[in-house]
C-alpha cells in the first residue's frame, strides 16, 4: 500500500465542489481541527463513497464509522436504498472494516455498468483492480458501530 501512501492529496478544487454539494463531511477534534473526512459521488442514484480518510493519530476511534453513519443518514433523508463504494477487498482495515460497518461485498453479476465503469477508471488511476471489491450498504440495515 506504500505506493498508495506516495498519491497526491485529493484535489482541493475537488473537495470545494462537493461541499457546495452537500458531498463533503468532515470530522473534527475538540479543538475544531479536521482530523478524517469523506466524500461522494452518486452511482446508480446513490451515493458512492469516492474518498474516506482519518489521519493515522486518530484511527480505530469510531471517526471512520461516524462518518459513513453520518452519510447513510443523509442517503436516508433523501430516499436513497444504499451507499456503495470500492475498495481493497483484501487489507484489514478496508474489506473486512466496512464488512464489519454492515457493507456487502458485490458479485460480479451484481455490477451495474456504473460500479464497472468505476473499476475501470480505478485501473487507469494504477490501482490492481483485481484485489478491488465494490461494497454496498443497504439502507433498510442498520450500521453495526464498532
Amino acid at each position: 500500500m506504500s505506493a498508495i501512501d506516495d498519491d497526491p492529496p485529493t484535489d482541493l478544487a475537488m473537495l470545494d465542489e462537493a461541499s457546495r454539494d452537500g458531498r463533503l463531511w468532515v470530522a473534527c477534534d475538540s479543538n475544531d481541527v479536521p482530523v478524517g473526512f469523506a466524500y461522494t459521488r452518486s452511482i446508480d442514484d446513490c451515493p458512492h463513497i469516492q474518498e474516506l480518510a482519518v489521519l493515522h493519530a486518530c484511527q480505530r476511534r469510531g471517526i471512520g464509522a461516524r462518518l459513513i453513519e453520518a452519510i447513510a443518514g443523509a442517503a436516508r433523508r433523501t430516499g436513497a436504498e444504499a451507499v456503495t463504494l470500492t475498495t481493497f477487498g483484501d487489507v484489514p482495515w478496508n474489506g473486512p472494516y466496512y464488512g464489519r460497518l454492515g457493507f456487502r461485498t458485490l458479485a460480479a453479476n451484481e455490477l451495474s455498468a456504473a460500479l464497472r465503469k468505476v473499476f475501470a477508471e480505478e485501473e487507469t488511476l494504477g490501482l490492481d483492480v483485481s484485489r478491488r471489491v465494490a461494497m454496498r450498504l443497504d439502507l433498510r440495515a442498520s450500521i453495526a458501530m464498532r
